[in-house]
């Protein structure tokens, strides 16, 4: 009896410490992707399409590795190589008016056809006008992923 309950004990340990695959996984990158990992498919739900200047709402996101490989989700320690999602505002020209605004890191590890949804908070532009909101994922220090040709999940908003 007392071994096969050191047995039993044993397996919980290794569970909960991740030696097996009993919960959601944390890898460290400590390199930049390769380029078929900077694929990405977002897609949002209830969208505000009106703000005024600088008032903050809540967008719905869904991020979905469509790439073949694995994103790790912790980085460096000094965050170099952390792959987050983000969103900038672009004017109706289509010129950067807020670069980097918001970041948010991935919870766990995400696998091939795997997805994870976020509820990101972001600040309007302080002058009225037509822009498009864009979120992408990001490597950071490495590239965002629409610059590896990755789609992006994009709004018209009107800020009056």
């Amino acid at each position: 009896m007392k071994k096969r309950s050191l047995c039993v004990f044993v397996i919980v340990v290794v569970c909960c410490f991740g030696l097996m695959s009993c919960g959601k996984k944390t890898s460290t990158i400590e390199m930049p992707l390769v380029d078929a990992a900077f694929k990405a498919e977002i897609t949002g739900v209830d969208a505000v399409l009106k703000l005024k200047p600088l008032q903050s709402a809540i967008y719905r996101i869904t991020v979905k590795n469509i790439s073949t490989v694995i994103w790790p989700a912790k980085g460096m320690s000094d965050g170099k190589f952390q792959i987050n999602v983000g969103n900038h505002w672009l004017d109706k020209k289509g010129v950067t008016v807020i670069n980097d605004q918001t970041r948010m890191p991935l919870p766990h590890d995400i696998k091939p056809e795997k997805s994870v949804q976020y509820s990101i908070e972001v600040k309007a532009p302080s002058i009225p006008g037509e822009y498009k909101l864009v979120f992408d994922m990001v490597q950071e220090t490495v590239n965002w992923f629409a610059d590896k040709g990755s789609s992006v999940l994009s709004y018209d908003v009107v800020v009056e």
